[in-house]
């Protein structure tokens, strides 16, 4: 029977908020596909590299099994070494084992066993629990939690029959978190922070350089109520490294005129105070939010009544940033700047308000934030602004130009590039499933195509945040609830946020 290949479907958003407050700290899970049920695009197990174990079935459950190969030789299943996150004080391993005739070799400790040290920066090592096994048992738990010294930033594991005489062991559903974080220092932004465009950069007001890396939380553009929206604002600050949340947002939730809000009495304030919620616990640990108005198309006389409602009320917060029209597309670039009439790929006759409208909206309120306008082709193709058609800055802070990078997207020095190179560019979404949309005639292998995005951001400092920060709105960083990073896409932006270099020379 083969493995099961992981497929995830369009989430229905929730009908309730989670009641997790800000306040309590999330464990980080540093193991992916520790069930061995997912795979990559070619059909291998997804994340791992096997040595001398094979992946196995029984009743639809997969396992990892190795054989001893007798007293004068080691084998070992894998070896995997793990960055710990900053600030943890425990490690908690989980798995389940089951031994059949493990005997011990020359020595009492020559058996299956964990092997495990912690490393610290320049790789001296520091040995964690040793876990042991000998003789029979069928399938049981085995929790281990153990501290975590104060100078070590990875923990090597390598799960082996150490020299042991016989004998099989099997494991399965492993997994190790980082538990009991102690709060991480935190600033507040202050008016300092704010950001304002300098070049082709971003510095705060003090004249200090920032680089803004981190996620999209969507759900309020689809429910008013948000779908795991506090607990994912706290995963996203406290666990994984980021310095912005772009947060999606509509005008009709905004205005409390959506047909949800209506047939459940829901209000626009309501709406409003979780948008401010959110953008409160930021600032208050120093992120930065991206209001991005979740529209597509061309904009229109509603989304500039939004901007003039909304940039009034964050007009000037150090934290707040905002993208004027999610995913423009459908246009010549003279009607995506300066408006007018346009004709669809199904001959629909419409009139865009352009996107210098909605920035000229946001500056008569008086605010000076930051605005990001993303450009045609679904907010991907940046050429035009290169080519003439950049917006008119009437007093702000500047102008960030947004673009979305997807495996169906290609010609990314092109269409990126020129603009870059004036303007500060901003990758709003980014991210790749497992599986092809119908529109992806070519998907480029996600295990390849994530390491690739990645080195293009950084080669040239692309501000970026991925897409999405959620279980069913795909791509999806995340596989749970419990922030597990999927393995194609999750785990390479949690390395990038953490610090993680990438190189390549594709650029799709």
């Amino acid at each position: 029977m083969p493995l099961k290949t992981t497929t995830l479907g369009v989430l229905l958003a929730a009908l309730a908020r989670a009641a997790v407050p800000l306040s309590t700290p999330l464990p980080v899970p540093l193991i992916q596909n520790g069930g061995f049920e997912e795979t990559d695009a070619d059909g291998a197990l997804a994340g791992w590299t096997l040595e001398g174990a094979a992946c196995e079935e029984e009743d639809g459950n997969h396992f990892l099994r190795l054989k001893s190969r007798g007293p004068e030789e080691m084998t070992k299943f894998f070896y995997l070494k793990l960055d710990i996150p900053k600030g943890f004080e425990n490690l908690e391993l989980k798995f389940r084992a089951r031994y059949e005739d493990v005997l011990p070799g020359k020595e009492k400790w020559h058996d299956a066993r964990f092997i495990m040290n912690f490393l610290d920066k320049d790789g001296a090592t520091t040995p964690a629990p040793h876990i042991g096994f000998s003789g029979t048992s069928d399938w049981r738990e085995v929790v281990e939690k153990f501290p975590v010294p104060p100078d070590a930033a990875h923990i090597e594991i390598l799960p082996s029959h150490f020299y042991s005489a016989s004998g099989t062991l099997d494991l399965d559903d492993l997994r190790l978190t980082a538990v009991d974080p102690s709060p991480p220092p935190t600033r507040p932004l202050t008016e300092q922070d704010t950001l304002v465009v300098k070049g082709n950069r971003v510095f705060t007001r003090a004249g200090r350089e920032v680089w803004l890396q981190g996620l999209n939380i969507p759900s309020l553009e689809w429910w008013h109520e948000g779908d795991h929206l506090q607990e994912s604002v706290e995963a996203a600050l406290r666990d994984w490294n980021v310095n912005v949340i772009r947060l999606a947002v509509s005008e009709r939730f905004w205005f409390g005129d959506h047909p949800k809000q209506i047939e459940r009495n829901a209000t626009a304030d309501a709406y409003r105070a979780l948008v401010d919620e959110t953008v409160d616990c930021a600032a208050r640990q120093g992120c930065y939010v991206m209001l991005d108005l979740h529209g597509f198309g061309a904009p229109s006389r509603e989304h500039a009544a939004f901007w003039a409602d909304a940039a009034k009320r964050y007009a000037n917060h150090p934290a707040v940033l905002f993208d004027l029209f999610n995913e423009p597309h459908g246009t010549t670039w003279k009607v995506w700047r300066d408006g007018g009439a346009f004709t669809d790929g199904d001959g629909v006759e419409h009139t865009s308000l352009g996107m210098q409208k909605l920035l000229d909206t946001v500056r008569a309120t008086g605010a000076k934030n930051i605005a990001v306008a993303g450009g045609l082709d679904w907010a991907y193709d940046l050429s035009g602004v290169a080519m003439g058609y950049r917006l008119a800055e009437t007093g702000g802070n500047g102008v960030m130009y947004a673009t979305h990078i997807y495996p169906d997207k290609k010609g990314w020095a092109e269409h990126v590039l020129p603009t870059a190179a004036k303007h500060p560019v901003y990758v709003g979404e980014a991210g790749c499933r497992t599986f092809p949309m119908e529109y992806e005639a070519e998907l480029a292998a996600p295990y390849q195509w994530a390491p690739d995005v990645f080195a293009f951001i950084q080669k040239h400092r692309l501000h970026w945040s991925a897409w999405s920060f959620h279980t069913g709105a795909e791509p999806c960083v995340i596989s749970d609830w419990d922030f597990t990073p999927t393995p194609h896409w999750g785990a390479f932006v949690r390395s990038a946020l953490r610090g993680a270099k990438f190189a390549s020379e594709r650029t799709r």
